[in-house]
């Protein structure tokens, strides 16, 4: 009986030291976008500085695709529900995809079920947007120029 209380007892709290693990996670990883946006935005940001802004809010990683399309549509101005194959529409996809790896822990297959496409194309998006930015797409990088930012500061308004 008490082997069985203590497996009970130690079972729920591996879960709840499993669950700690992912939310750190997911702060971490959110900070290190932050640092990295600004960075790359020739902002000089510290990482303490970044900590203590978002140690400031409890922020909820756990992001709808919802939430992402609707931020995603709304700033490029299409509907990437839309089927259509122009770039005006393809690239804002690409982001999409790449936003909802980055930023949910979703499988390819929801994250393609929410534009009803095959979890194939969310890799290729996902590979197109790594090299049109690995590349230096120069139209690429203007159409999603300031987008991942935007969405940072829309995520942590929506916090407040």
């Amino acid at each position: 009986m008490i082997q069985e209380e203590m497996h009970t007892e130690i079972e729920s709290i591996s879960r709840d030291l499993n669950a700690l693990k992912t939310k750190y996670f997911k702060l971490e990883t959110l900070i290190n976008n932050i640092v990295n946006t600004f960075s790359k935005d020739a902002i000089k940001v510290s990482d303490d500085s970044v900590r203590t802004a978002a140690c400031g809010h409890i922020i909820d990683l756990n992001l709808s695709l919802d939430t992402i399309s609707d931020f995603v549509s709304e700033w490029f101005g299409v509907n990437i529900h839309e089927r259509n194959r122009s770039h005006s529409y393809m690239w804002p996809r690409f982001f999409f995809f790449y936003l909802s790896k980055r930023y949910t822990r979703l499988t390819l297959d929801k994250i393609g079920r929410e534009l009803k496409m095959h979890h194939a194309t969310v890799i290729h998006g996902s590979r197109r947007h790594k090299e049109m930015t690995d590349y230096n797409d120069v139209e690429y990088l203007r159409c999603i120029n300031g987008a991942e930012a935007g969405f940072i500061s829309h995520i942590l308004k929506s916090e407040k």
